[in-house]
């Protein structure tokens, strides 16, 4: 199987993501290992991923007859660690991520005029 190669939106090269190694985990943000610019994997993409695990792990915790709410949820929680890697490795090959420039989840308005240390 060929590898995933991504594009750079910012400046347009190719690169193996396997060679990323700047990548904020606070962020959830990395480096184009040629410009330097931030970028991000598209956050639909990572929320669809998610949720086609929580839907089909609610379906295998059903399937499989917990009755029990709390039970319920407890299966579904454990399904979902392991049906999530697991989608993730599967649509990976089948539908490589969307690249696109960092954009913040949290932008203030610093009104205060403080600076954020």
């Amino acid at each position: 199987m060929k590898p995933m190669i991504f594009k750079c939106p910012a400046c347009g090269e190719d690169f193996d993501p396997r060679v990323v190694t700047t990548r904020d985990r606070e962020e959830r943000s990395f480096s184009c290992p040629f410009c330097q610019e931030k970028l991000q994997i598209s956050p639909l993409y990572t929320k669809t991923i998610a949720g086609m695990s929580l839907a089909i792990s609610c379906v295998i915790a059903y399937r499989a007859g917990v009755d029990d709410p709390f039970g319920f949820v407890w299966a579904v929680i454990l399904i979902n660690f392991l049906a999530a890697q697991l989608i993730s490795i599967i649509v990976r090959r089948i539908v490589p991520p969307k690249i696109e420039l960092y954009a913040p989840q949290f932008l203030s308005l610093n009104l205060s005029g403080r600076e954020k240390q």
